[in-house]
């Protein structure tokens, strides 16, 4: 899922300049304070005009981890707006960002996907300490939003509008449920859009895709729209350069806590207008109605998940079996259905969690499907009598996230192998 750059057109050991190599001794702030930009892990969703932008200036900031995620591929039109070469053409968004920022930063560990944001597990967030936005895609920055709420990760999202030149930069906190998300700002055509399936891109389209960090406002139950594709999205170069400058302004003004407005709300937009060449700051507020999910998830220590019960997990966030009824369990990469057959119906099998992989009949083929009810995020009380068996013995493979949500305590995720630094 995830590919590491190894820098294939550096200068070689010695020759590169260090990281912070021209970095000024910066006003108003403490000597070692550059040292809190480079120590950053830095995930960037949407490698085009604007992200890919984004993350050939964290490169050369010289941050210590910068992750790229894009799911589409460098077109002919990306020539006019993105800063890439005709060669380029044809080849995924996020591999020739990821490789530029690579050879331009051997000291930092680049990685990056080739997949829509909403693909990526659950825990791809655990190990990061900012994400940097540079999509045109609602669902995407329905999902963004909603999972760094989720991590309690700051969050900067770089936009434009070409029409009027306009660059905006907005910086969410996310340190708690009162705060403000992305979707707080939409209209109600926002919303009809999104439940359209209705994309954005710099020629009319490019994947959504679907998966473990899709927004939870969309029924699971229910099949997707047809997607429909806008008009093309129409900017300029400089202006694309522009949003992305202020975007990692905006960050390394925060992280060095540069400036004379320290003060400032946290949660605020910023809006460049290149007809005026001046900036506009809002502050951004907490929309009473907004649709969107706000929680902010709680982080379980280690936990072996195969050996794990529902039960046991219930108990581990501090609710009790009269609970059950408010409960519920999300297994990443698995589906629960009270009964699962294959085609010819020898291999079945009763409350049960369905993975990807599921096992497959030897007479007929097929794997495992569900015949009845099956939930992604299954109610503990249809799980029984799953209950006390282990996740394992109720035919999860190799899980590795499970989330638990219950009325009597936050949502709270359990991970195989999680950084002690989210444990707050």
């Amino acid at each position: 899922m995830m590919r590491e750059v190894r820098p294939t057109r550096g200068l070689g050991p010695g020759v590169h300049p260090p990281p912070g190599a021209r970095t000024p001794a910066l006003v108003d702030v403490d000597a070692g304070a550059d040292g809190r930009m480079r120590a950053l892990r830095a995930l960037v969703v949407g490698a085009g005009g604007i992200g890919g932008r984004i993350a050939q200036l964290l490169a050369a900031a010289g941050v210590r981890e910068l992750t790229i995620v894009d799911s589409a591929e460098v077109k002919p039109e990306s020539l006019l707006t993105h800063d890439v070469e005709a060669r380029d053409v044809g080849r995924p968004k996020a591999a020739v960002v990821g490789r530029r920022a690579g050879d331009l930063a051997p000291h930092t560990r680049v990685r990056y996907a080739c997949r829509p944001f909403q693909d990526l597990p659950l825990a791809a967030l655990a190990d990061v300490d900012v994400v940097l936005l540079a999509s045109d895609n609602l669902a995407a920055e329905l999902a963004v939003g909603e999972a760094c709420r989720r991590h309690g990760l700051p969050l900067i999202q770089a936009a434009l509008y070409g029409p009027t030149l306009t660059a905006e930069v907005r910086s969410l906190s996310n340190q708690d449920d009162a705060g403000p998300c992305l979707a707080c700002a939409w209209a109600e055509a926002d919303w009809e859009r999104l439940d359209r399936g209705t994309r954005f891109a710099c020629v009319g389209g490019d994947g959504l895709g679907g998966g473990h960090l899709a927004s939870s406002v969309r029924d699971a139950t229910r099949a997707p729209a047809p997607l429909r594709s806008a008009a093309p999205t129409r900017t300029t170069s400089e202006l694309c350069a522009m949003a992305a400058a202020l975007a990692v302004s905006e960050l390394r003004r925060r992280t060095l806590s540069a400036g004379s407005d320290g003060l400032a709300a946290p949660d605020r937009s910023l809006e460049w207008s290149g007809h005026r060449m001046a900036t506009v700051e809002s502050p951004l507020r907490r929309a009473p109605r907004c649709a969107a999910d706000h929680a902010r998830w709680r982080w379980a220590p280690h936990v072996d998940l195969g050996a794990a019960t529902p039960l046991e997990l219930l108990r581990a966030v501090g609710a009790a079996v009269s609970d059950l009824a408010s409960a519920s369990l999300r297994l990443e990469g698995h589906t629960f259905a009270l009964l699962a057959r294959c085609a010819c119906g020898r291999l079945s099998r009763e409350h049960t969690f369905l993975a990807r992989e599921a096992p497959r009949c030897d007479a007929c083929g097929t794997g495992l499907i569900a015949a009845g009810a099956a939930w992604r995020e299954a109610p503990l009380d249809a799980l029984d009598p799953a209950l006390t068996r282990s996740l394992r013995a109720s035919g999860a493979l190799a899980p590795s996230t499970a989330v638990l949500c219950s009325a009597a305590a936050p949502p709270t995720a359990f991970f195989e192998d999680l950084n002690p630094e989210r444990l707050r």
